[in-house]
């Protein structure tokens, strides 16, 4: 009997779906998880995670470096409030944890800097506004938040537009154009609705 040589691993399809806002985080992780099961990401592979501090965060994106391998395709969806410290005017954009401290733009783009270097591509959905406008109905509500916070964390980066371009493989989209509210309803958010 001949040998036969054994192919070369799959690649697999990852996701870690963040759902941060407190109004309808189980919405908002059902409208993820149907994105990620279209996008091919098998329910193994499929990572949900709600009301995170801070260093929960940075702790879920560590994992998810940790599990991905060579040329693994990743998704990543993050349903949360926008956030600007007090002195807001020249900051860029944020997102507000569970325990109200700001993930800057900065330090998201570090995160998926180094994703892109080991997979083939990054898919980044962040479904949170990205400043302050009113609502335009009663049964909807906006994603940026009005709630102060402390001004030592302000990033000059915006989603998607790092200091350092992004690299090719990473794909970012976001729920509202700069400095404009995203909006949601008792179904979650309604960008993710919409894909």
């Amino acid at each position: 009997a001949a040998l036969v040589p054994r192919s070369a691993a799959r690649a697999s399809n990852h996701a870690l779906i963040l759902s941060l806002t407190p109004s309808a985080p189980q919405a908002d992780a059902s409208s993820a998880g149907r994105i990620a099961a279209l996008m091919g990401v098998p329910d193994t592979n499929t990572r949900y995670l709600a009301a995170l501090s801070l260093d929960g965060l940075r702790q879920a994106l560590a994992e998810l470096d940790a599990r991905i391998g060579d040329q693994d395709r990743v998704f990543i969806h993050i349903a949360a409030f926008g956030a600007r410290p007090r002195s807001g005017a020249d900051c860029g954009d944020a997102i507000l944890s569970d325990d109200k401290q700001l993930f800057t733009a900065t330090e998201l783009h570090r995160y998926l800097q180094g994703l892109a270097a080991r997979t083939d591509k990054v898919f980044v959905v962040i479904d949170a506004g990205r400043g302050d406008e009113r609502k335009p109905t009663t049964a909807v509500h906006s994603r940026f938040s009005r709630q102060p916070v402390a001004d030592g964390a302000c990033s000059s980066e915006s989603f998607g537009q790092a200091g350092t371009p992004l690299p090719a493989n990473v794909q970012i989209l976001l729920a509202a154009p700069r400095n404009r509210a995203a909006f949601e309803d008792g179904n979650g958010g309604l960008a993710t609705q919409a894909l």
